[in-house]
Parts: structure tokens; sequence; C-alpha cells
């Protein structure tokens, strides 16, 4: 009992790490997802290569 109880405390703290370090950065991808997406918007270029430039992330 002594070993399982501070295994499963780690495990819960590395859970919650984990879980705000997730959320931050699917958060930031977010914001410069959304900025790439209005920068090429604003050159007028057709949807599917704006698609295709947001996802290779140029």
């Amino acid at each position: 009992m002594d070993t399982w109880f501070p295994q499963q405390r780690l495990g819960f703290f590395f859970f919650v790490f984990f879980f705000f370090l997730w959320s931050a950065f699917a958060r930031l991808a977010w914001l410069v997802g959304i900025c790439i997406w209005n920068n090429v918007a604003d050159r007028g270029v057709p949807v599917q290569e704006r698609i295709s430039g947001v996802a290779f992330g140029l």
C-alpha cells in the first residue's frame, strides 16, 4: 500500500500536467491556424490552396 498510493498520485499529477499542456498547445495551434487562414484569405487564394497551405503550415 505504501508503494501504490504515491504511484497513483504521481500518475494523477502527470495526467493533470499533460491535460494542461495539451490544452495550451491546442489553443496555440488554433490561434496560429486562424492567423494563417486570415493572412492567406486576404491574398485572395482559392479555398483548396488555402486549406492545403494551412495543413502544411505554409
